[in-house]
């Protein structure tokens, strides 16, 4: 690939820096790791800083996102892009592995209507028993 497109706040660094022209399917991990640091904490990670900065955790601790989150989010924005994690290694990382179960627990507390009672306290914070 070599054609360069992106959006800002979302387009991987060997887009941005002069490199040989060439890329992988590592830009859209990277991207996939923007768009879910956004859906957690409702920020751009790179907004304000460099990309060669380490991404804001603080913004992840206060949305209350687990240690393997933080280092999921953390294997997709490396800053090199053959460190990144893949597409498969990503589907098998520890933090979805968590999501999808909690997502299955959701699932058959529906079908048994017993769903938690959940109170919104903020962007993407929830208070939830079950």
């Amino acid at each position: 690939m070599s054609t360069k497109v992106g959006t800002f706040g979302y387009v991987a660094p060997e887009l941005i820096a002069p490199m040989t022209g060439k890329y992988t399917s590592s830009v859209d991990m990277w991207s996939l790791g923007c768009v879910i640091y956004w859906v957690l904490t409702g920020l751009i990670p790179f907004a304000r800083s460099s990309v060669l900065d380490m991404f804001p955790i603080e913004p992840l601790e206060t949305s209350q996102v687990s240690d393997a989150g933080v280092e999921f989010l953390g294997e997709l924005l490396t800053v090199q892009p053959d460190r990144r994690l893949s597409a498969v290694d990503a589907l098998q990382h520890e933090w979805l592995q968590e999501v999808r179960q909690w997502g299955e627990k959701l699932e058959a507390m529906a079908k048994k209507q017993e769903l938690p009672k959940i109170k919104y306290v903020g962007p993407v914070l929830y208070d939830w028993k079950g």
